[in-house]
């Protein structure tokens, strides 16, 4: 199964804990947990008694207002048309590419303007903007099928787009650009990347914690923020904007720290080791543990001030002699080196190891996936196969299909989707839709390489 990353929290969640012993003392419960962190007062509603809004717009914010509206997809086509220019005076949501199939279903007006039909449809099952797109860890079984760094968002038009649902935020009285999870306690959250590492958004001396602030700031909706660990030659920089964190936690709603061999370090140790170089490539072996130790440390101080924080530990499910270095055994051996590493340097590891509870498994520290597809994955395979291709472009969906793909927004405006595996057949994970923010300085992405799909 893939990892993505509007799941991995839930990812097994009834299954019995993993457990290792540190140095003799109590067995890591190896679970996902939070702190006790509550939200309140974000969704204050505001007054919009004098306000510079468009006539249109104004009889949308009192319709939303008197029917107490808290979200989009409870709307029935007669009240969207009432709210339909929810989004005029922002620019970021006017003069769209007029697309006919766009107009013809009502998702944009002949103008080019998006309407709240169209608001509805691009924000449901919306999770992530992002900021960055492309990685360069060169992780073997990467659950988002990575590419190597494609493009970052500019900042300015990081700043537009946030002014954007900021403006839309008051309007409507909800960021409809944000999920929410219960389990978290967290109302309203979104990730900055998907198959990409967010500590590598640099852009216009700005890091994902400057986006994390702007964005809470704006609009109440906090980070959620996973890495797999930077490339040690930038761990500095990491470990400052970690910093930056913790004086400040309130933008970060959940941070985790992916562990597994998949890593580029990790295969470089493993071809060391294949080719003879024990010694070479326990050095590269370190060099990870390294890396994530460090990251876990300069990090362990969010573990009582965000919603929630842990460690992920991935690993594949095969029997496959070639693949056993990646499994279960093999994972918890590297982990628990990495746990050793940080007793060994003095640090407090009751976070992660704690007694059992009979009324329920504690506690905050790690969850499990298991990834039972073993093939190597990434989009270049895929799309590069004539067959898959030809397939692809003739596939036609149904409208309501799209209600299920999950939607983000590219660096450069352009909006794409998932499509789950059982409906796309051979569309592999990305594919863009006929809908593209108005960007006034738009960065070019290479999402225009990705096929678009469109509805019957």
């Amino acid at each position: 199964m893939y990892v993505n990353s509007a799941s991995y929290i839930n990812l097994q969640k009834n299954a019995q804990p993993i457990k290792l012993t540190i140095s003799g003392k109590q067995p890591v419960n190896l679970l996902y947990g939070y702190s006790s962190l509550e939200l309140a007062g974000l969704y204050n509603r505001v007054s919009f008694k004098a306000n510079n809004n468009p006539p249109e717009t104004t009889q949308a914010v009192e319709f939303i207002q008197k029917n107490k509206v808290t979200n989009l997809f409870s709307l029935k086509e007669d009240s969207l048309e009432k709210i339909k220019y929810i989004c005029k005076g922002i620019s970021v949501f006017e003069n769209l590419e007029r697309n006919p199939a766009l107009i013809k279903n009502g998702f944009i007006t002949e103008e080019g303007l998006l309407t709240a039909k169209g608001l509805q449809f691009i924000t449901k099952n919306f999770d992530s903007i992002l900021l960055v797109r492309g990685c360069s860890n060169n992780c073997s079984h990467c659950g988002q099928s990575a590419v190597p760094p494609i493009s970052k968002m500019k900042w300015e038009n990081y700043v537009e787009l946030v002014d954007g649902i900021s403006e839309l935020k008051k309007r409507l009285g909800f960021n409809p650009f944000a999920i929410k999870f219960n389990e978290a306690n967290l109302d309203s959250a979104v990730y900055p990347f998907v198959d990409a590492e967010p500590f590598s958004y640099e852009e216009s001396g700005h890091d994902i914690y400057d986006a994390a602030k702007l964005y809470y700031s704006k609009t109440g909706t906090k980070f959620i923020i996973t890495t797999a660990g930077r490339s040690p030659r930038n761990i500095e920089k990491t470990e400052q904007t970690i910093q930056k964190m913790l004086k400040d936690p309130n933008p970060i709603g959940i941070f985790g720290i992916s562990i597994h061999s998949f890593h580029g370090i990790m295969q470089k140790s493993f071809a060391l080791k294949a080719q003879g170089k024990e010694k070479e490539a326990e050095e590269m072996r370190e060099r990870y543990i390294d890396m994530i130790s460090k990251t876990i440390k300069a990090s362990y101080g969010l573990r009582n001030k965000i919603n929630k924080y842990g460690l992920i530990l991935e690993y594949l499910c095969s029997s496959e002699t070639q693949y056993l270095h990646l499994g279960r055994k093999d994972s918890l051996k590297l982990l628990e080196d990495i746990l050793k590493k940080l007793e060994k340097d003095g640090m407090d590891l009751s976070y992660f190891i704690n007694k059992y509870n009979k009324h329920r498994l504690n506690i905050n520290n790690l969850t499990h996936a298991e990834l039972r597809d073993i093939k190597l994955m990434g989009r270049a395979a895929q799309y590069n196969n004539e067959t898959n291709t030809e397939k692809r472009n003739k596939r036609k969906y149904e409208l309501f299909e799209f209600n299920y793909m999950p939607k983000m927004i590219a660096p450069d405006g352009q909006i794409l989707v998932r499509p789950d595996a059982e409906i796309s057949g051979e569309l592999g994970e990305f594919a863009r839709i006929p809908f593209k923010l108005n960007f006034q300085n738009p960065n070019i992405d290479r999402s225009l390489a990705l096929p678009e799909i469109s509805w019957t």
